[in-house]
């Protein structure tokens, strides 16, 4: 079969305005958002905590992974996940490693400068 054969069987099964709803451009790609669970974001936390040395125990990075989880929890449905996506948990460890003094007041104020995207 040739394309041009597709092309007419395709036009003949569906009508002119179905076809305009598929065509290129009229709908965005569909995106694929793998949040993780409480051990990972902890994993990835620790990644990036090394990788901009942030001098930060793993009881304070779990305290930190539990404060934005809290901050953003009533937007999300499922508690088995954590509330920022792998990038979002970069960019909040990048911010956090820019400031003079790792503290509570610091690690929210970071923590509210990164909305999570919504599921």
């Amino acid at each position: 079969m040739t394309e041009q054969e597709v092309v007419d069987l395709m036009k003949s099964s569906k009508s002119e305005k179905d076809m305009n709803k598929l065509r290129r451009g009229k709908w965005d790609p569909a995106l694929f958002l793998d949040y993780p669970n409480k051990e990972d974001a902890l994993k990835i936390l620790r990644l990036y905590a090394d990788k901009y040395s942030l001098n930060a125990s793993d009881a304070k990075l779990e305290e930190i992974y539990e404060v934005y989880n809290k901050t953003y929890e009533e937007d999300f449905s499922d508690e088995s996940i954590s509330v920022y996506l792998p990038s979002e948990i970069k960019l909040l460890v990048e911010n956090i490693s820019d400031t003079e003094e790792i503290n509570d007041v610091c690690i929210l104020k970071c923590i509210e400068k990164i909305k999570p995207i919504k599921i």
